[in-house]
């Protein structure tokens, strides 16, 4: 097994631990789920669908360097949307609790970039603090999670760019 399929391997396995956390604390302890919530569910179901890929196929050249582009992106998508929340908790001034509308309703009668936008602006739902793992909020934990994993990706796509002969663009399936 290759290095970059091994690095795959585990970011899938850590997207995956962390939606199975994420899912077994929302019906476990009946915890609200917030539409910031959800859309980190979103990023860490798509870059596990990359690291998926990477897993798939045995990535070079030119590949490899969209592959890591990707993960890379969607790692910094993740953990900008776990520090709005983060700060949401931590850092803005105390908003009025209120029930904000799901995710699934805002799709519905926006478009998306204004329910992308209302979601980022986040609502009462989004700063409360339900549950906490060793002192820190599931936000900061996701921050955390995402922070680490972009540091990585940048750290390997550096390792990659700096091999010989990595322009030979070919693909093999396993």
């Amino acid at each position: 097994m290759t290095q970059l399929r091994f690095i795959s391997l585990i970011g899938l396995t850590i997207c995956a631990a962390v939606l199975g956390c994420a899912i077994y604390l929302e019906h476990s302890y009946m915890l609200a789920v917030c539409p910031l919530c959800i859309l980190q569910r979103i990023i860490y179901l798509t870059l596990g669908a990359v690291f998926l890929i990477g897993v798939i196929f045995k990535l070079s050249g030119i590949f490899g360097y969209i592959y890591l582009f990707l993960v890379n992106l969607i790692t910094l998508a993740g953990s900008g949307v776990a520090a709005r929340q983060f700060w949401l908790q931590y850092i803005a001034p105390p908003q009025k609790i209120t029930c904000a509308a799901s995710l699934e309703h805002l799709m519905e009668i926006y478009p998306f970039f204004d329910a992308l936008k209302i979601v980022l602006i986040g609502s009462g739902d989004c700063s409360v603090i339900d549950f906490r793992i060793l002192g820190m909020s599931i936000a900061a934990w996701s921050l955390l999670a995402f922070g680490t994993m972009f540091i990585l990706a940048l750290y390997f796509t550096y390792r990659y760019a700096s091999k010989k002969d990595t322009w030979n663009a070919r693909i093999k399936f396993r």
